[in-house]
Protein backbone atom coordinates (compact mmCIF):
# COMPACT_ATOMS: atom_id res chain seq x y z
CA UNK A 1 0.00 0.00 0.00
CA UNK A 2 1.53 3.42 -0.75
CA UNK A 3 2.12 6.13 1.56
CA UNK A 4 1.74 10.12 0.55
CA UNK A 5 4.41 13.05 1.30
CA UNK A 6 5.76 15.71 -0.03
CA UNK A 7 8.30 15.33 -2.91
CA UNK A 8 11.77 16.42 -2.54
CA UNK A 9 14.52 16.50 -5.18
CA UNK A 10 15.33 12.81 -5.14
CA UNK A 11 12.42 12.21 -6.98
CA UNK A 12 12.71 14.01 -9.42
CA UNK A 13 13.64 10.95 -11.66
CA UNK A 14 10.47 9.48 -10.45
CA UNK A 15 8.13 11.84 -11.04
CA UNK A 16 9.34 12.12 -14.62
CA UNK A 17 8.96 8.72 -15.24
CA UNK A 18 5.71 8.96 -13.63
CA UNK A 19 4.28 11.85 -15.87
CA UNK A 20 6.13 9.79 -19.02
CA UNK A 21 3.75 6.98 -18.30
CA UNK A 22 0.79 8.21 -17.11
CA UNK A 23 0.63 11.39 -19.76
CA UNK A 24 3.09 10.80 -22.45
CA UNK A 25 6.79 12.68 -23.24
CA UNK A 26 4.81 15.53 -24.27
CA UNK A 27 3.55 16.08 -20.60
CA UNK A 28 3.77 19.87 -19.56
CA UNK A 29 4.80 18.95 -15.90
CA UNK A 30 8.46 17.60 -17.15
CA UNK A 31 9.23 21.12 -17.64
CA UNK A 32 7.80 21.74 -14.49
CA UNK A 33 8.90 19.07 -12.05
CA UNK A 34 11.87 21.01 -10.13
CA UNK A 35 9.87 24.58 -9.77
CA UNK A 36 6.82 22.28 -8.57
CA UNK A 37 9.08 20.74 -5.47
CA UNK A 38 10.96 23.92 -4.90
CA UNK A 39 7.98 26.81 -4.64
CA UNK A 40 4.84 24.52 -4.39
CA UNK A 41 4.31 21.47 -2.34
CA UNK A 42 4.35 18.23 -4.12
CA UNK A 43 2.60 15.66 -2.92
CA UNK A 44 3.80 12.04 -4.11
CA UNK A 45 1.97 8.19 -3.62
CA UNK A 46 4.96 6.13 -3.21
CA UNK A 47 4.04 2.67 -3.42
CA UNK A 48 7.33 0.25 -2.41
CA UNK A 49 10.26 2.85 -3.18
CA UNK A 50 8.11 4.04 -6.56
CA UNK A 51 6.11 6.85 -7.05
CA UNK A 52 2.57 5.90 -8.57
CA UNK A 53 1.21 9.60 -8.30
CA UNK A 54 1.09 13.16 -7.49
CA UNK A 55 -0.48 16.36 -7.07
CA UNK A 56 1.13 19.92 -7.11
CA UNK A 57 -0.46 22.22 -3.97
CA UNK A 58 0.02 26.19 -4.42
CA UNK A 59 -1.82 28.79 -1.92
CA UNK A 60 -3.38 31.34 -4.18
CA UNK A 61 -3.70 35.17 -2.67
CA UNK A 62 -7.30 34.99 -1.77
CA UNK A 63 -6.69 32.09 0.96
CA UNK A 64 -8.02 29.20 -1.13
CA UNK A 65 -5.47 26.22 -2.77
CA UNK A 66 -4.78 25.60 -6.33
CA UNK A 67 -4.37 21.83 -7.32
CA UNK A 68 -2.91 20.77 -10.56
CA UNK A 69 -1.00 18.35 -12.70
CA UNK A 70 -2.22 15.27 -10.59
CA UNK A 71 -1.02 12.16 -12.15
CA UNK A 72 -1.50 8.48 -11.81
CA UNK A 73 0.22 5.35 -12.70
CA UNK A 74 -1.48 3.71 -15.27
CA UNK A 75 -0.92 0.64 -13.06
CA UNK A 76 -2.35 2.04 -10.06
CA UNK A 77 -5.44 3.93 -11.65
CA UNK A 78 -9.23 3.24 -9.73
CA UNK A 79 -7.16 2.26 -6.91
CA UNK A 80 -7.61 5.43 -4.49
CA UNK A 81 -4.22 7.00 -5.51
CA UNK A 82 -5.82 10.35 -6.26
CA UNK A 83 -8.38 10.42 -2.93
CA UNK A 84 -5.05 9.59 -1.03
CA UNK A 85 -3.50 12.73 -2.32
CA UNK A 86 -6.57 14.87 -2.18
CA UNK A 87 -6.55 14.21 1.65
CA UNK A 88 -3.02 15.09 1.97
CA UNK A 89 -3.68 18.68 0.10
CA UNK A 90 -7.05 19.17 1.94
CA UNK A 91 -5.45 18.47 5.55
CA UNK A 92 -2.16 21.09 4.78
CA UNK A 93 -4.83 23.28 3.82
CA UNK A 94 -7.06 23.51 7.03
CA UNK A 95 -3.78 23.35 8.70
CA UNK A 96 -2.64 26.40 6.97
CA UNK A 97 -6.08 28.05 7.64
CA UNK A 98 -7.37 27.81 3.77
CA UNK A 99 -11.02 28.38 2.71
CA UNK A 100 -11.06 25.89 -0.37
CA UNK A 101 -9.69 23.75 -2.68
CA UNK A 102 -9.67 24.20 -6.73
CA UNK A 103 -8.92 22.65 -9.46
CA UNK A 104 -10.05 22.04 -12.91
CA UNK A 105 -10.61 18.82 -15.50
CA UNK A 106 -11.59 18.48 -19.23
CA UNK A 107 -15.17 17.88 -19.93
CA UNK A 108 -14.24 15.01 -21.96
CA UNK A 109 -12.49 13.33 -19.07
CA UNK A 110 -15.29 11.93 -17.68
CA UNK A 111 -13.18 9.40 -15.18
CA UNK A 112 -11.85 13.06 -13.53
CA UNK A 113 -15.13 14.82 -13.48
CA UNK A 114 -16.75 12.05 -11.55
CA UNK A 115 -13.96 11.67 -9.35
CA UNK A 116 -13.46 15.25 -8.61
CA UNK A 117 -17.27 14.92 -7.49
CA UNK A 118 -17.06 11.95 -5.27
CA UNK A 119 -14.26 13.96 -3.17
CA UNK A 120 -16.90 16.79 -3.05
CA UNK A 121 -15.73 19.22 -5.39
CA UNK A 122 -18.67 21.04 -7.13
CA UNK A 123 -18.43 22.45 -10.45
CA UNK A 124 -18.14 26.52 -10.84
CA UNK A 125 -18.20 27.69 -14.03
CA UNK A 126 -16.65 26.12 -17.68
CA UNK A 127 -13.79 27.98 -19.74
CA UNK A 128 -12.28 27.10 -23.36
CA UNK A 129 -8.62 27.84 -24.18
CA UNK A 130 -7.85 29.85 -27.25
CA UNK A 131 -4.28 31.63 -28.06
CA UNK A 132 -3.41 33.67 -30.97
CA UNK A 133 -0.39 35.65 -32.35
CA UNK A 134 0.60 39.01 -30.89
CA UNK A 135 -0.07 41.50 -34.03
CA UNK A 136 0.45 45.40 -34.80
CA UNK A 137 -3.03 46.86 -33.82
CA UNK A 138 -6.13 46.13 -35.91
CA UNK A 139 -7.62 49.23 -33.89
CA UNK A 140 -6.14 51.92 -31.03
CA UNK A 141 -5.77 50.70 -28.13
CA UNK A 142 -5.09 53.21 -25.38
CA UNK A 143 -5.07 50.62 -21.69
CA UNK A 144 -5.58 52.61 -18.33
CA UNK A 145 -5.10 51.00 -15.49
CA UNK A 146 -8.11 50.15 -12.84
CA UNK A 147 -7.60 51.12 -9.53
CA UNK A 148 -9.26 49.00 -6.95
CA UNK A 149 -11.76 51.45 -5.89
CA UNK A 150 -13.19 51.47 -9.41
CA UNK A 151 -12.35 47.95 -10.98
CA UNK A 152 -15.41 46.65 -8.23
CA UNK A 153 -17.74 49.41 -9.40
CA UNK A 154 -16.56 48.57 -13.21
CA UNK A 155 -17.29 44.69 -12.82
CA UNK A 156 -20.07 44.11 -10.94
CA UNK A 157 -22.63 42.81 -12.39
CA UNK A 158 -20.67 42.16 -15.67
CA UNK A 159 -22.70 39.84 -18.19
CA UNK A 160 -19.38 38.50 -19.09
CA UNK A 161 -18.14 37.47 -15.69
CA UNK A 162 -22.04 36.40 -15.27
CA UNK A 163 -20.72 33.64 -17.54
CA UNK A 164 -17.63 32.28 -15.63
CA UNK A 165 -19.96 32.23 -12.53
CA UNK A 166 -17.25 35.53 -11.54
CA UNK A 167 -14.04 33.55 -11.64
CA UNK A 168 -11.13 34.83 -13.96
CA UNK A 169 -7.43 33.15 -14.61
CA UNK A 170 -4.61 35.11 -13.19
CA UNK A 171 -1.31 33.99 -13.13
CA UNK A 172 -1.53 29.91 -12.81
CA UNK A 173 -4.87 29.70 -10.92
CA UNK A 174 -8.61 30.93 -10.77
CA UNK A 175 -10.06 33.06 -7.81
CA UNK A 176 -13.66 34.82 -8.03
CA UNK A 177 -13.59 38.25 -8.69
CA UNK A 178 -15.42 39.17 -5.06
CA UNK A 179 -15.11 43.06 -4.29
CA UNK A 180 -12.36 42.05 -2.08
CA UNK A 181 -10.43 39.91 -4.83
CA UNK A 182 -10.95 42.47 -7.52
CA UNK A 183 -8.91 45.24 -5.45
CA UNK A 184 -6.36 43.00 -4.90
CA UNK A 185 -5.61 42.59 -8.55
CA UNK A 186 -5.99 45.88 -8.98
CA UNK A 187 -3.15 46.72 -6.37
CA UNK A 188 -0.89 44.21 -8.31
CA UNK A 189 -1.67 45.93 -11.75
CA UNK A 190 -3.61 43.64 -13.05
CA UNK A 191 -6.90 45.16 -13.95
CA UNK A 192 -7.04 47.44 -16.86
CA UNK A 193 -9.58 49.18 -18.93
CA UNK A 194 -9.95 50.99 -22.57
CA UNK A 195 -12.90 52.82 -23.84
CA UNK A 196 -15.79 50.56 -22.34
CA UNK A 197 -14.12 47.15 -21.79
CA UNK A 198 -12.04 45.63 -19.15
CA UNK A 199 -9.39 42.55 -19.14
CA UNK A 200 -7.25 41.22 -16.67
CA UNK A 201 -3.51 40.64 -17.86
CA UNK A 202 -0.93 38.38 -16.41
CA UNK A 203 2.18 36.38 -18.04
CA UNK A 204 2.90 33.03 -18.62
CA UNK A 205 5.89 31.45 -19.50
CA UNK A 206 5.35 28.33 -21.47
CA UNK A 207 7.62 25.16 -20.90
CA UNK A 208 8.41 24.79 -24.63
CA UNK A 209 9.72 28.68 -24.42
CA UNK A 210 8.50 32.00 -25.29
CA UNK A 211 6.23 34.68 -23.79
CA UNK A 212 2.69 34.32 -23.56
CA UNK A 213 0.12 37.44 -22.25
CA UNK A 214 -2.95 36.11 -20.55
CA UNK A 215 -5.93 38.11 -21.52
CA UNK A 216 -9.19 37.14 -19.67
CA UNK A 217 -12.45 39.10 -20.64
CA UNK A 218 -14.30 41.42 -17.61
CA UNK A 219 -16.45 43.66 -18.73
CA UNK A 220 -18.20 45.04 -22.24
CA UNK A 221 -17.89 43.92 -25.68
CA UNK A 222 -16.12 40.54 -26.17
CA UNK A 223 -15.49 40.90 -29.82
CA UNK A 224 -14.04 44.28 -29.62
CA UNK A 225 -11.47 42.49 -26.37
CA UNK A 226 -10.73 39.67 -28.72
CA UNK A 227 -9.39 41.94 -31.64
CA UNK A 228 -7.84 43.80 -29.36
CA UNK A 229 -6.16 41.27 -27.46
CA UNK A 230 -3.05 40.56 -30.31
CA UNK A 231 -1.89 44.26 -30.06
CA UNK A 232 -2.07 44.46 -26.03
CA UNK A 233 0.29 41.21 -26.27
CA UNK A 234 2.27 43.07 -29.16
CA UNK A 235 2.61 46.56 -26.95
CA UNK A 236 3.93 44.03 -24.17
CA UNK A 237 6.40 42.12 -25.83
CA UNK A 238 4.85 38.97 -26.16
CA UNK A 239 4.82 36.32 -28.83
CA UNK A 240 1.14 34.83 -28.20
CA UNK A 241 -1.70 35.65 -26.52
CA UNK A 242 -3.87 33.17 -24.52
CA UNK A 243 -7.53 33.69 -22.65
CA UNK A 244 -9.32 31.55 -21.00
CA UNK A 245 -12.85 32.41 -22.45
CA UNK A 246 -16.38 31.44 -21.26
CA UNK A 247 -17.62 28.09 -22.83
CA UNK A 248 -20.53 30.20 -24.55
CA UNK A 249 -21.14 29.46 -28.29
CA UNK A 250 -21.53 32.90 -29.22
CA UNK A 251 -18.47 34.33 -27.32
CA UNK A 252 -15.99 31.17 -29.04
CA UNK A 253 -17.66 31.89 -32.28
CA UNK A 254 -16.45 35.75 -31.97
CA UNK A 255 -12.86 34.44 -31.17
CA UNK A 256 -12.96 31.92 -34.28
CA UNK A 257 -13.70 34.69 -36.31
CA UNK A 258 -11.00 37.25 -35.31
CA UNK A 259 -8.21 34.55 -35.51
CA UNK A 260 -7.85 32.85 -32.10
CA UNK A 261 -7.18 28.87 -32.45
CA UNK A 262 -8.25 26.36 -29.36
CA UNK A 263 -5.72 24.86 -27.37
CA UNK A 264 -4.81 20.92 -27.47
CA UNK A 265 -5.58 20.59 -23.63
CA UNK A 266 -8.73 22.59 -22.28
CA UNK A 267 -11.55 23.07 -25.15
CA UNK A 268 -13.91 22.74 -22.33
CA UNK A 269 -12.43 22.65 -18.42
CA UNK A 270 -14.34 22.29 -15.79
CA UNK A 271 -13.47 24.83 -12.86
CA UNK A 272 -13.87 22.63 -9.64
CA UNK A 273 -14.29 23.82 -5.72
CA UNK A 274 -14.46 22.35 -2.62
CA UNK A 275 -15.03 24.33 0.67
CA UNK A 276 -12.83 23.20 3.75
CA UNK A 277 -15.02 23.59 6.77
CA UNK A 278 -13.53 25.00 9.81
CA UNK A 279 -12.17 22.24 12.35
CA UNK A 280 -14.94 22.22 14.84
CA UNK A 281 -13.06 22.14 18.27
Amino acid sequence: MWATRPATMEDVAGLRELCTLSVGADDYALGFLEPFIRESVTFVAVDGGRIVGMMVYDDTPDGAVWLHAARTHPEHRRQGVAASLNRACEELARARGRSCLRLWAAASNTASVAASARYGFEERARFTRMRISAAPPVLEVHLEPLDPAEAWIATEGSPLLRRTAGYVFHDFYFLPLSQENTALLARQGALWRFGGNGVALSEDFEEAGGRDLQVQLLFGDAAEILRAAPAIGRARGAERVESFLPHDTAILASARRAGYDFMEWGQEAVLFEKPIPATSE
